[in-house]
């Protein structure tokens, strides 16, 4: 990994310390580990301090410029993860400090202003999932950031609507198109068209409504629906398939390895989203990459980054047509994936981690000089 031309832009790397509460949930976390592994490749000393112990004994983890801390605590809340992370801060020095979700966002923001440390917000979402008044103090604390770094042009958006906004940088998400492609389809069905859903049960993903649009069509064995995630709405999600009659119909596979999404994003005849708001949608990408064609919401965030050519944009009422029309209709199908499939192959990790990799460079060179 090279940096980026000039003197200006180039300094020596140094240690930088991620901070996020999963290692392995969804998009965000998948987008954290190959920016981190990236980082690391690049001869940054990481240091990524994580909450939730999952996922830190993948060994996409193992490299000798990688360095995972757990922090140990009951919740967000608890007085002990705070604690944790400032020891980590006061003991590595780091060079900069870049947060991930809100939990960590407030309390790693809050120490880098402390010790001095350039700070980096990562933004994954949009205004809309930001009701809470905890939010408003993630933004008024994030004015005094080095930088947001959003993944969509709606992620930065949200942060100039603040009147003293940080300097905010768009780094789309990176995927890694040439795996997904190759991902596994052994002992995966063959027998009905599949659709798949990827994304945390949770209500502004609106997996139950899913559910309860595609009823007549799941009852008549039209498709099979496979959900992969986790989320506070798996048991009201269990009760409406036991209610619908569609414990058969619907698999409910909770997290799996990116390897599995791939190879069932790769397996399957549609991927479904009906999120209310996005970021940049990894799932999205994803499936696009597998060469799975897309119905999605009709959202700001989606129209944003995919046509009209590369996937049918829906709502809960024209949900059940548009699937069928894709699965009907091979022609169909095969224009929105060639379309989509050609629009994702400009998204690569290597690019992502380039763009990273010089903002990190350029905001420590700035802190030097100063």
């Amino acid at each position: 990994m090279s940096p980026a031309n000039g003197s200006d832009s180039f300094c020596r790397v140094g240690s930088v310390l991620l901070l996020i509460p999963h290692l392995s949930k969804g998009g965000a976390e998948r987008q954290f580990s190959m920016l981190a592994q990236g980082l690391a490749v690049a001869g940054w000393q990481v240091h990524v301090g994580y909450w939730h112990k999952a996922g830190a004994e993948d060994r996409k983890w193992i490299h000798p410029n990688l360095h995972l801390h757990h922090l140990t605590g009951r919740s967000a809340k608890d007085p002990l993860l705070a604690f944790q992370i400032f020891r980590l801060v006061a003991v590595l020095r780091p060079v900069l400090i870049h947060t991930w979700m809100r939990q960590m966002d407030l309390i790693g923001g809050l120490f880098s202003l402390i010790f001095g440390i350039p700070w980096v917000i990562a933004e994954r979402s949009s205004g809309p999932n930001y009701l809470h008044w905890r939010d408003r103090w993630r933004r008024l604390l994030g004015s005094l950031a080095y930088a947001v770094v959003a993944n969509s042009r709606s992620g930065a958006n949200y942060w100039r609507l603040e009147s003293a906004s940080p300097p905010i940088v768009v780094i789309p998400n990176g995927v890694r198109v040439s795996e997904i492609q190759e991902a596994s389809l052994e002992n995966f069905p063959k027998d009905i068209p599949v659709v798949v859903s990827v994304g945390r049960l949770i209500e502004s993903k609106r997996p139950i409504e899913m559910v309860e649009s595609l009823a007549d069509d799941l009852r008549a064995n039209h498709f099979r629906l496979v959900l992969i995630g986790e989320g506070p709405l798996l048991n009201d999600l269990q009760r409406t398939c036991d209610r619908l009659d569609l414990t058969a119909a619907v698999l409910l596979l909770g997290n799996l390895p990116e390897i599995e999404v791939w190879s069932w994003l790769r397996r399957a005849d549609v991927f479904v989203s009906l999120s209310k708001y996005e970021g940049q949608p990894n799932a999205v990408m994803e499936a696009m990459a597998a060469s799975c064609s897309l119905v999605i919401s009709d959202i700001p965030e989606h129209r944003a980054f995919v046509s009209s050519d590369e996937a049918l944009f829906v709502d809960n009422r024209s949900l059940s047509a548009a699937i069928a029309s894709v699965i009907t209709d091979p022609i169909k199908r095969n224009s929105l994936v060639v379309c989509a499939k050609s629009k994702i192959e400009r998204y690569s990790v290597a690019e992502m981690v380039t763009a990273y990799d010089r903002l990190y460079r350029q905001i420590v060179l700035i802190c030097r000089r100063s």
